[in-house]
């Protein structure tokens, strides 16, 4: 087992989530989303979870974010990271699946997935309208 020091913060909603959805799909993209996280990270590296409610267009969203301060995702990569088998590590396990199956299982729960990223940072954010 690779061991590395990473800091974990959370910020979370006082306010419980309701989703009205099977738990598998979200539990689902919340591990691909954290896996691909600590796969980038450093020794010493930081890791941001947080949740809460958005407000857009008169609708409720659970906005769930995943930030990493690792090493950062090159633009020609980012055009591909929800396509099927698309994938930029090199030296780690993975066929490139899980964005691609992160986004569809979002897609089904009536949401989305989005990257952000600098040459600091990669935040994933995904959002669900809450029934």
């Amino acid at each position: 087992i690779d061991r590395i020091n990473v800091t974990i913060d959370t910020s979370f909603s006082t306010h419980p989530f309701l989703i009205h959805c099977s738990k598998e799909p979200l539990k689902q993209i919340i591990i691909n989303l954290v896996s691909n996280a600590f796969s980038a990270i450093e020794n010493g590296g930081h890791l941001t979870i947080r949740g809460e409610y958005l407000q857009k267009q008169e609708r409720t969203y659970m906005l769930l974010a995943v930030r990493d301060d690792g090493e950062g995702i090159d633009s020609d990569v980012m055009k591909l990271l929800f396509k099927p088998f698309s994938s930029h590590r090199t030296s780690q396990k993975g066929i490139g699946l899980g964005l691609w199956v992160s986004s569809k299982l979002a897609e089904r729960l009536g949401g989305e997935i989005k990257l952000k990223e600098n040459h600091y940072e990669t935040e994933s954010k995904i959002c669900i309208i809450l029934l």
